[in-house]
């Protein structure tokens, strides 16, 4: 049971890791979607 309590903290932390860098890169990509003149970033969302 140890072992898997450690596991899943693990992947908690881990997860949340993950979330922050997916919001950062949804801002990074939603200000350069925006910012593109060419429009090609944005329909690829």
């Amino acid at each position: 049971p140890s072992t898997t309590s450690d596991t899943d903290n693990a992947t908690n932390e881990n997860e949340t890791q993950v979330n922050i860098i997916n919001a950062l890169l949804s801002e990074i990509w939603a200000s350069v979607s925006t910012s593109s003149s060419s429009g090609c970033f944005a329909s690829d969302t």
